[in-house]
């Protein structure tokens, strides 16, 4: 796949033909990203918490204009995502040492998705576009086909990593909860390495591993691998030759400024996956305006991490979703729940729901078909049609019939 991007506020365009490519924007931009494929398509981005709003024709106005250049042939219908250029939103570095026009208009910060024209081989269209982009929005967007429950980049999708340059912001920081400076790396027994994901904003920052002691003192070991879009990889027997290690952190200097990513604490687990189940476990039907509940359910080595990522109808436009976890430690395993709820369904809610439970070493996949019906219905079809023959004195006779109904009827 060939990517043509404009980067900064300089019409300059660069190419790369790869399925992975890295671009970079500077904050407060507006980024813009146009996928075309063979098959109906769908956006995922890095920020969760950024719920996206898909625009009709005339809501959208004017289509971004496609950024110049071509696109390279595939031959088997992966997806081809072409980011465009980018211009300046409200972020509060803008103006600040990045380069930003005085003149251009402060704008709204938001994810929309806009239908645009397909091409010849490639008839379906989506582009995705960010306003008011900030540190937090680098990682990866990636375009999907929606109804293909396998997503596989290169196949079924295509990702474009973006650096968001925030120099106030150099650390990614996604994590908002109380302990949002402290994060726990889990290891597994048969680790080789582990990786310190201290992931980054600046993709040329130069990042020092530190143990985190009372003394803080620099990581430096042989076969320290460092990746700005993965952090620093480890190898495990770093760790094994210091035993009392209480965590880890990375620091950078920029701009004469010293700044720290989260903590980690490193905990070593298990890693046995025993058993995935999702509830219900048949096809699910409802009417609108019923409530839908999914339990997802997973039973692991005690202490084990695990976590669960859900796909369905709509993901990252649909904000009515709610998703909560629990977990309950038991004598000798562990049992983890993820629980999704949707308290008043729609037609567009119908589709398959699938629930990825995430360990260590393996992912599992289990999905549901979830189908909203408008308001209840009955359908009677005759197989040999509405009438039936028979002859006088005959004892008895078939009269067959095909009946569709929600919800479920009594048939007498």
């Amino acid at each position: 796949v060939e990517y043509c991007v404009s980067v900064h506020y300089m019409q300059v365009e660069y190419c790369v033909s790869d399925y992975y490519m890295q671009v970079e924007y500077c904050v407060a931009v507006s980024l813009t990203i146009t996928c075309r494929g063979q098959r109906t398509l769908s956006w995922v981005w890095p920020e969760t918490t950024l719920v996206g709003e898909e625009l009709t024709d005339r809501q959208a106005g004017p289509r971004p204009s496609r950024a110049p250049g071509r696109e390279a042939e595939t031959g088997s219908g992966t997806p081809v995502c072409t980011p465009g250029a980018g211009v300046v939103g409200d972020h509060p570095l803008a103006g600040e040492g990045t380069g930003t026009p005085a003149s251009v208009p402060v704008q709204r910060r938001g994810v929309s998705i806009l239908e645009c024209p397909g091409e010849p081989g490639r008839p379906y269209c989506k582009t995705l576009v960010l306003t008011g982009a900030k540190g937090n929005d680098t990682g990866y967007y990636r375009c999907y086909y929606r109804d293909v429950k396998a997503v596989i980049d290169g196949t079924t999708a295509v990702a474009l990593y973006v650096f968001v340059r925030d120099l106030e912001q150099p650390f990614l920081r996604r994590n908002r909860g109380s302990n949002g400076d402290l994060e726990t790396i889990f290891i597994t027994r048969s680790s080789t390495h582990f990786t310190v994901p201290c992931l980054v904003t600046v993709p040329d920052l130069i990042v020092t591993l530190y143990l985190w002691e009372s003394i803080p003192m620099p990581l430096e070991d042989e076969g320290m691998v460092w990746d700005s879009k993965r952090g620093w990889s480890i190898p495990r027997q770093t760790l094994d030759t210091r035993p009392f290690i209480l965590g880890l952190y990375c620091q950078a200097v920029l701009q004469g400024r010293v700044y720290r990513s989260p903590h980690y604490v490193v905990h070593f687990t298990g890693s046995q996956l025993y058993d995935v189940k999702l509830y219900p476990e048949d096809s699910v039907e409802l009417i609108m305006g019923e409530a839908l509940t999914l339990n997802c359910s997973a039973t692991v080595e005690f202490g084990m991490s695990v976590e669960f990522q859900w796909s369905y109808p709509g993901k990252q436009m649909n904000n009515t979703v709610g998703i909560v976890h629990k977990r309950n430690s038991l004598s000798r395993f562990t049992e983890a729940d993820s629980i999704l709820t949707i308290q008043s369904v729609n037609v567009t809610d119908t589709g398959t729901y699938t629930c990825s439970t995430i360990t260590m070493k393996k992912t599992m996949d289990l999905a549901t078909q979830v189908i909203v019906h408008e308001k209840p219905f009955i359908s009677l079809d005759y197989r040999s049609g509405p009438v039936i023959e028979a002859t006088s004195g005959q004892k008895s006779f078939k009269l067959l019939a095909k009946v569709s109904a929600y919800p479920r009827p009594d048939i007498q």
